[in-house]
């Protein structure tokens, strides 16, 4: 059996987006680490933002079934940093975005089961292992 780098199996990592204040053109929605559940799953149930952001950024960052979103800052003692959650919306007509606090790993699709690699970060041992320093 083949090993991969988590890297290897990314198509690429996008960074979060947070633009300026909504004027009502280009304006997209973003999630924050407000919208992580601690279930994987996103809570659109939270206020997600609107934000201004150029149509080639949001052409080039919006969302796609199967990206996982992954916390880079922020966190706390009871959150902490690296929490993920899988973007299962098909919609695409509306375009989310998310925050700068965030990065998108979009898997590649003939490497790996895009759930199968959410599942492998989201899984408690792995946050703890991911803790470690080296």
């Amino acid at each position: 059996m083949k090993e991969y780098l988590i890297i290897d199996l990314l198509e690429s990592v996008i960074s979060g987006e947070w633009g300026n204040e909504p004027n009502g053109e280009q304006d997209v929605f973003v999630l924050r680490t407000t919208n992580f559940s601690n279930n994987g799953k996103i809570d659109f149930s939270k206020e997600v933002v609107k934000r201004n952001i150029d149509e080639k950024k949001v052409d080039a960052k919006k969302l796609n079934y199967g990206d996982i979103i992954i916390e880079k800052s922020g966190g706390s003692i009871d959150q902490p940093v690296g929490r993920v959650v899988f973007y299962d919306l098909r919609d695409d007509t509306t375009a989310y975005l998310c925050n700068n606090f965030t990065s998108v790993l979009r898997p590649n699709t003939k490497l790996v089961n895009p759930k199968f690699l959410f599942y492998f970060l989201f899984y408690p041992k792995f946050r703890k292992y991911r803790s470690l320093k080296t």
